[in-house]
């Protein structure tokens, strides 16, 4: 059976129906039983409130079928159903074709809803845009209330314009004012470095003391004393040689001060981000593809149940895209034989369905629709009485 979602232009925003082709229908009452796949919910639209429309518990409605020249069957919807639909969203059909026969299932997505004024879950979820048209109001109510206030009218703004004016004046000479007091403080009352004064004097006077010996030393000269007439004269002697110049003292190595800690910058530690913000950072990115997806699913951990959750909208996008790869993880999560993944329900079911859809391409799953079924033999045999209505339907 193929279903496809079409909006009921006839009757208006809000409604719509449901085209189910390739089967031989009646123009009859059909019980319905539509699943939504991302958290395996039921809708019943007899619930007042629209977010309790979709339960965890199994939900049948009934529709009044009609058949169209070509034979398809037309199921009509009402706003309590159509508001609560997304186009984001994969649904599954289950229609009761007779009290003895086994009904038909089909998997569908919906391409274009118009909501109507009523109670709508996800009015700020579609991502088709209506047609003109159709004009829904339900966005409109919906839409973020802006964090700024309303612009005054006209006259409002002319009667304020010279307050404002006189107001950044004032700013301006307060501003210029502090900017001159720091420039006078900045070239006139501030100290100078304490290293720079100690410094110099120093070397100049190590310079003054060490030269000022050596020009006393070299000034004075021996005179030699008169001798008497009758004495003979003694041999001049020799001036004493001046000693010898001390060596200059090295002038001092000038003092550098130490940059303080706070100076040297600091590298930031690199951010980690979480399963949960990776798996969003790739739905939000441009390199949103199934192999892509496949790759960061098999990378990534998923020991808590909330990275769980997060890697299993990585195995539905991929699966739902045509990657067989991911087909056995993505039914292991559904598989009562298999350990719980997060907040996703299993569902015998849906697992084998993907067990079956994997056997073309990779020959474990054979293997693992088998243990499938003996574990639902035996908890069926221990009194388990969703196994026993699993294995009732997987053997008709």
């Amino acid at each position: 059976m193929k279903v496809s979602y079409h909006c009921d232009e006839q009757r208006g925003a809000g409604y719509g129906y449901l085209l189910c082709s390739e089967e031989a229908f009646a123009a009859k009452d059909y019980d319905l039983c539509l699943q939504r796949a991302v958290d395996k919910c039921y809708l019943s639209p007899q619930c007042e409130q629209a977010q309790e429309r979709w339960m965890e518990s199994r939900s049948v409605f009934t529709v009044a079928g009609s058949l169209t020249a070509q034979g398809e069957l037309v199921l009509p919807l009402e706003p309590r159903a159509v508001n609560v639909l997304s186009t984001q969203d994969t649904y599954r059909l289950s229609l009761a074709m007779g009290q003895n026969e086994k009904p038909l299932l089909a998997q569908f997505r919906i391409e274009q809803i118009v909501y109507s004024s009523e109670d709508s879950l996800n009015n700020a979820q579609v991502l088709a845009e209506p047609e003109p048209a159709a004009q829904p109001l339900a966005p409109a109510i919906l839409e973020p209330v802006p964090e700024t206030l309303p612009e005054p009218s006209q006259p409002v703004q002319s009667q304020s314009s010279g307050g404002k004016k006189n107001v950044i004046w004032l700013v301006c000479a307060l501003l210029l004012l502090a900017l001159a007091a720091f420039l006078l403080w900045f070239f006139l009352w501030r100290k100078p470095p304490v290293v720079t004064e100690n410094v110099q004097p120093e070397n100049v006077k190590q310079e003054a003391v060490t030269a000022a010996p050596q020009k006393e030393e070299k000034q004075p000269e021996p005179q030699s004393e008169p001798i008497p007439p009758s004495e003979p004269k003694p041999e001049p002697q020799p001036a004493p040689e001046p000693p010898a110049p001390e060596p200059a003292p090295e002038p001092a190595a000038e003092i550098k001060p130490v940059p303080s800690p706070e100076s040297s910058p600091v590298t930031p530690p690199p951010v980690v981000l979480s399963v949960e913000e990776q798996v969003r950072a790739f739905f939000a990115g441009s390199e949103r593809t199934a192999a892509r997806a496949v790759t960061l699913a098999q990378e990534l951990a998923h020991t808590s149940p909330a990275e769980q959750d997060a890697v299993f909208r990585l195995y539905y996008f991929a699966a739902e895209q045509g990657e067989n790869r991911i087909l056995l993880d993505y039914a292991a999560c559904f598989d009562p034989a298999m350990p719980a993944w997060g907040s996703i329900h299993k569902d015998a079911i849906e697992a084998n369905r993907l067990y079956e859809k994997a056997k073309t391409s990779l020959p474990e799953a054979e293997e693992r629709q088998k243990q499938l079924k003996q574990w639902l033999e035996q908890a069926s045999a221990g009194g388990d009485a969703q196994a026993k209505a699993w294995l009732l339907q997987l053997s008709k």
